[in-house]
């Protein structure tokens, strides 16, 4: 086992950090201390992980021995609720061929665990020697033992392997990790390139990439893309992720999933680009009722689709909020109703809204919610909620009622 690893793991260590679970990572940082060679610095890494670990990964966080890497792994790493999401989509599309899967791009070994548990052999490939002691023993604390683990990076694993699998995994990173992922050229490993001999390896394979990421741009590069599945959890787009499989579809699939902080899908759908770009719609005017898309539905691009599904209207071209005068129940995203149409004017809208309290949202207005909140002399909170858009011929401000 690696020797930061093993010191880690000394009763000391293991006591005072558990004693400290609750403190200030900062200030024990400032503090000149060095438990079993652990340094200050060190133990509030630990401490800090911990912490950041509580609502991004539940299991681990409420395991005891876990060990947290350096850097920015858990940053990076899959949530447990976007792991379990991608484990739910695998049943679906591969439920007949869970025996081999290899995760290319192991890191702090999240994706590893949660989607190994489901394979009769895994493999976890990772070059860095100290992340990959510390998955390991994580795997082995949460009773997770079937995997092999590879210290290695992925180019040179697949080309040295002999093995076929039935699913290969990659999550490429930031070249620099000051860096925002646009392209598939800003990462590593490179994909594109590695593509090919990927699939001459496993039946399919599934990349995981940065919701920044172009979703059409990075279809065009991939070439063997099947599936595009966009995973946002309370309405905060996580992750996107490609299904690349060995034959060249001429018609990619763009899902939206919409699940909770637990992984449960709360909602599924899927279009194509052909599709949407063959539905002709109208634009109408503000009626009753608002309907404001989850991100994920924007992020893959459904602006059409939407409308045509839900038979709503589009307010306009590039305002991408929807209008009906009756409710649509199963909407997925936010919905507000009209209670009054105002004036971008601070006098009338206080007589609204007497105590100066509003949740704003700007889209394609000229002010960000900010800077409207400023010029209206307006405080954040409340229950009324302020839309600021632009309808094909005008702007528009109305207070509403959110009802979903």
């Amino acid at each position: 086992m690696n020797n930061f690893v093993t010191a880690l793991l000394h009763p000391e260590v293991q006591h005072y950090l558990q004693e400290n679970a609750l403190a200030d990572p900062v200030e024990i940082a400032l503090k000149n201390i060095v438990i079993q060679h652990i340094r200050s610095a060190e133990l509030a890494n630990q401490i800090k992980q911990k912490q950041k670990a509580e609502k991004k990964l539940p299991l681990y966080f409420n395991t005891q021995h876990i060990i947290y890497p350096k850097g920015i792994s858990i940053e990076q790493c899959s949530s447990e609720a976007t792991a379990l999401v991608k484990v739910n989509l695998m049943k679906q599309f591969i439920p007949n061929d869970f025996i081999s899967f290899a995760d290319l791009t192991g890191g702090f070994g999240v994706d590893t665990f949660f989607i190994g548990q489901h394979f009769e052999k895994i493999v976890y490939v990772e070059p860095n020697d100290e992340l990959l002691a510390i998955a390991r023993h994580n795997h082995q604390v949460l009773y997770f033992k079937n995997a092999v683990y590879q210290n290695i990076n992925a180019e040179e694993f697949i080309h040295q392997t002999k093995e076929n699998f039935s699913l290969l995994y990659i999550d490429p990173s930031r070249r620099r990790e000051d860096q925002k992922v646009h392209s598939l050229a800003d990462c590593s490993p490179d994909v594109v390139a590695l593509l090919p001999t990927l699939l001459r390896k496993a039946k399919e394979v599934w990349i995981k990439t940065s919701p920044l990421l172009d979703i059409d741009a990075a279809c065009q590069q991939l070439k063997f893309v099947s599936d595009v599945f966009v995973i946002s959890i309370k309405n905060e787009c996580k992750e996107v992720v490609y299904r690349c499989v060995q034959e060249q579809t001429l018609s990619i699939k763009k899902h939206f999933i919409l699940a909770d902080e637990k992984g449960s899908i709360l909602y599924q759908n899927f279009f194509t680009k052909e599709e949407e770009s063959a539905i002709k719609i109208q634009y109408q005017n503000t009626q009753n009722f608002i309907y404001e898309p989850d991100v994920a539905l924007l992020k893959a691009g459904a602006f059409q689709w939407i409308a045509k599904e839900f038979n709503l209207n589009k307010i306009a071209l590039h305002t991408h909020l929807y209008t009906s005068n009756k409710l649509i129940e199963n909407f997925p995203g936010r919905v507000f109703k009209i209670t009054q149409l105002l004036k971008a004017d601070a006098s009338e809208v206080h007589a609204y809204i007497p105590d100066r309290k509003a949740n704003i949202i700007t889209r394609n207005y000229p002010l960000k919610p900010e800077q409207l909140k400023q010029k209206l002399k307006l405080m954040d909170g409340g229950s009324h909620y302020l839309l600021a858009y632009s309808e094909e011929k005008k702007k528009q401000l109305v207070l509403a009622e959110r009802i979903k």
